[in-house]
């Protein structure tokens, strides 16, 4: 049992078999989103060269796809850019041999590739920001080990292979700035990232105000983060065409859904919470270089956890809090332990209430029909937005059920495992003091890693993220 024990570094053996099982995932799921930006990128082409790409909006609308899909053109240009590069081949092969790209298992598993690069970006930027924290060798792998195991992981990119980790990826080399204290960077990073789903502002702004306490200056910086999505406005309305609007600012209906009761009526969690944030990170003076980092860290990993907490975040956003819990748990050593059951349950409880409350989303026959897994084994042959539920009962009783129990039990795991983290983790003055006193760091200090609880917080994720496969083995038994 001492390779059990061993807690000094993962082995290769570790990252191997979770690159299988994630294979497995890879291989076995596809989320029609996917089919909706192959095909902006693959008209951007066509677009291109037929002289029309200042319409491309316009000539984007009312897509339609596998007979029941519909949808727009809804995101800011430059990541139509980053999608036409990557569907290059996929244009070709539609343009010169007559294939159908969202038809063809081949083109299909190419086109939620692009997930991969940038996951593979954001491991290296993990790495580089923990580096420059203090974080040993050893240290950065069981960070890293730690990201791709994450529930939050595997559901966001290899179970609804989702594209939210390009705005990931250009915020952490954003963040690796910041910390290394380039202001301007940080800014011209997390402008590149705000231009993909403006996520990327709802922590532009804190950490900015964590920093810089001149007004002026934080205007300023904020107006240079929204640059490049000003400018790519700017520039569609010049000439003429219909630019995307704000993805930000349309979803500011999901912000108010958490609400409590005051005076005239309800007032958003959310808002509440990112207000005091805002003011929270403006009052405080960080006394030293190592109290700042922490402070980095901790800040972007509350803004996530209120977001997911009190507002109708979409199964996909997950991740956006992934890459900031796994910094804080390696930096928090003494409850490691704890912050892994802590993430475990909350991924657990939140992906069983997201299969409750978007069951169109996580339809073993939307989410396997097109891919080798089930073409191998288990063909099936209309894709079909159902509830998995309906295998087991009439829709009245799944929707009594799901409000009655599963939500609101889901929901309770989430949301105590994510307040527990906060709570647990936020960097006390005293504890600051005593460790620099002590010359102790807690960024160097190596981790005391139980493997036990590593890959026990692996299977539950897993676990949780193959309810729909669970409920297409019972259709391929029974």
């Amino acid at each position: 049992m001492n390779w059990f024990k061993n807690t000094k570094q993962p082995y290769k053996s570790e990252f191997i078999v979770t690159g299988l099982i994630l294979l497995f995932f890879y291989l076995t799921y596809f989320y029609t989103d996917v089919a909706i930006t192959t095909r902006s990128g693959i008209d951007f082409w066509t677009f291109l060269f037929n002289g029309q790409i200042s319409d491309f909006y316009e000539l984007s609308k009312d897509m339609t796809f596998y007979d029941t899909l519909h949808c727009d053109a809804l995101y800011d240009f430059s990541i139509y850019i980053i999608f036409a590069i990557w569907d290059f081949p996929l244009w070709l092969a539609e343009k010169f041999w007559g294939i159908d790209a969202l038809m063809s298992t081949p083109c299909l598993l190419w086109a939620k590739g692009i997930m991969l690069p940038f996951l593979a970006g954001s491991m290296i930027y993990l790495k580089k920001i923990g580096t420059e924290l203090g974080f040993s060798k050893e240290k950065n792998n069981w960070c890293l080990l730690t990201y791709i195991s994450s529930s939050f992981v595997i559901s966001s990119i290899f179970v609804l292979c989702q594209y939210d980790i390009i705005g990931i990826f250009f915020s952490l080399i954003g963040l690796y700035y910041y910390i290394k204290g380039d202001l301007k960077k940080f800014t011209l990073f997390m402008a590149i990232s705000i231009t993909m789903k403006n996520f990327a502002l709802l922590i532009f702004l804190p950490l900015i105000l964590l920093k810089e306490k001149k007004i002026v200056k934080v205007v300023l910086y904020t107006i240079a983060s929204m640059g490049i999505f000003i400018l790519s406005q700017l520039l569609f309305t010049i000439i003429g065409a219909t630019p995307a609007g704000s993805f930000l600012f349309a979803q500011v209906n999901k912000f108010l859904i958490g609400t409590i009761p005051v005076g005239l009526g309800n007032a958003s969690l959310f808002i509440i919470c990112y207000l005091a944030i805002l003011l929270f990170c403006y009052m405080k003076n960080c006394s030293t270089e190592y109290e700042l980092r922490r402070f980095s860290i901790y800040v972007p990993f509350v803004v996530w956890a209120a977001f997911l907490v009190f507002s109708e975040t979409s199964p996909y956003w997950i991740i956006l809090i992934a890459p900031y819990f796994t910094l804080m748990a390696c930096q928090n050593t003494s409850i490691l332990k704890l912050n892994l059951l802590l993430e475990g349950f909350a991924g657990a409880g939140l992906i069983l209430a997201q299969n409750l409350f978007f069951p169109w989303v996580f339809s073993y026959k939307w989410l396997m029909a097109l891919m080798p897994f089930s073409k191998i084994f288990h063909p099936i042959e209309k894709m079909v937005q159902e509830n998995n539920l309906s295998i087991l009962g009439d829709e009245k009783t799944l929707t009594t059920f799901t409000n009655t129990f599963g939500l609101p039990l889901t929901l309770a795991l989430f949301a105590f495992s994510m307040i527990s983290l906060v709570v647990l983790n936020f960097p006390w003055k005293k504890q600051i003091e005593e460790a620099a006193q002590n010359g102790v760091s807690d960024f160097s200090e190596e981790l005391s890693v139980e493997r036990s609880v590593v890959w026990f917080r692996f299977a539950l994720g897993c676990g949780v993220c193959l309810v729909p496969f669970f409920f297409y083995f019972l259709d391929w038994m029974f």
